[in-house]
C-alpha cells in the first residue's frame, strides 16, 4: 500500500498545482486588500450578478484566457463579488455584497473596480470587457502605465 500513496499523492499535487494555475485565483476582499498593500499591487473588484448575461460572459471567455489568468495571478488581488449577496463579504468594511456595490458605485453590472496598492479607487470600469482589450488594460495597471499617459496612447504604443 505504501508504494502507492507516494506516486498518488505526486499525481494529485500535480493536479492541483497545473488546475489552479488554470483559473483566475479569487480571494476575499480583506484579504486582497492586506496582501496588495503588502507586496504593493493593485485589488481587482469584478462585480456580478448571477442573472447578467454580460457578467456570464466575462466569467466564460475573458476570464478563461490563459493570458488574463497568468497576469491577474500574478500581478493583482482579484476579487469577485456577487452584487445582490446579502453574505458579508468584508469583515473591515462590515459590508455584504450589496452594500459594497453601493460603496464602489456600482450602477451598472459587470463592473471591475481597480484599486491603488494603498486602497483607494484607480478606475472603474463598467460593462462587458473582451479579453483582448482586458489584457491590455491589466499591462496598463500593473506596469504602473496610467502614471504617464492615457490608456488611448499606451493602447497606440502597443500596436
Amino acid at each position: 500500500m505504501k508504494k502507492y500513496f507516494i506516486p498518488v499523492l505526486l499525481i494529485a499535487s500535480i493536479f492541483l498545482f497545473i488546475s489552479a494555475a488554470n483559473e483566475i485565483q479569487w480571494i476575499s476582499y480583506d484579504k486582497a486588500i492586506n496582501l496588495a498593500k503588502q507586496k504593493n499591487q493593485h485589488v481587482f473588484i469584478f462585480f456580478y450578478a448571477d442573472w447578467c448575461v454580460y457578467c456570464k460572459k466575462m466569467k466564460t471567455e475573458t476570464f478563461t484566457d490563459p493570458k488574463v489568468i497568468q497576469v491577474m495571478n500574478d500581478h493583482f488581488q482579484p476579487v469577485i463579488i456577487d452584487s445582490e449577496s446579502n453574505k458579508t463579504i468584508s469583515d473591515l468594511l462590515k459590508k455584504t455584497g450589496y452594500d459594497m456595490a453601493k460603496y464602489y458605485s456600482v450602477s451598472g453590472l459587470p463592473t471591475s473596480i481597480i484599486l491603488k496598492p494603498s486602497g483607494e479607487i484607480l478606475y472603474s470600469i463598467p460593462g462587458y470587457i473582451d479579453k483582448e482589450t482586458f489584457s491590455l488594460v491589466l499591462e496598463y495597471i500593473y506596469t504602473n502605465s496610467y502614471e504617464k499617459m492615457d490608456f488611448n496612447a499606451f493602447k497606440k504604443s502597443k500596436q
